[in-house]
C-alpha cells in the first residue's frame, strides 16, 4: 500500500485524528501533525501496540451465586360446599 496522511488514516479506521495522534505517540512513533505520512511499517507498529494495549486491559467478568431467599409460602384452602338437591314431592303419590 501507499504511504497515507494520519488524517486519511484516521478517516479510514474512523477514529478522531487527535485520538490516532496520541495513540502514534504511545507506540513510539514520530508523526505530530495530521498532516505527517505514516508508513506501512508504521501501520504494523501501531497495530502491535494496539494490540498489545489491548491484552493487558482485558475485562474480566465474573458471576456471583445468588443466596436463595426464603420465600413463605402461604397456604390457601379451599372448600368447595354443594347443596343437596331435594327429592321433589311432586313425584311421589
Amino acid at each position: 500500500m501507499k504511504d497515507v496522511s494520519v488524517e486519511q488514516l484516521a478517516n479510514i479506521v474512523g477514529t478522531p485524528v487527535d485520538k490516532i495522534l496520541l495513540q502514534m505517540k504511545e507506540a513510539g512513533l514520530c508523526q505530530s501533525s495530521s498532516n505527517d505520512l505514516v508508513t506501512d511499517d508504521d501501520k504494523k507498529i501501531l497495530l502491535g501496540f494496539l494490540k498489545s494495549q489491548q491484552n493487558k486491559v482485558s475485562t474480566t467478568i465474573s458471576l456471583k451465586r445468588k443466596k436463595p431467599t426464603e420465600t413463605t409460602k402461604k397456604s390457601t384452602t379451599i372448600e368447595i360446599k354443594r347443596k343437596k338437591d331435594k327429592p321433589s314431592e311432586s313425584g311421589k303419590d
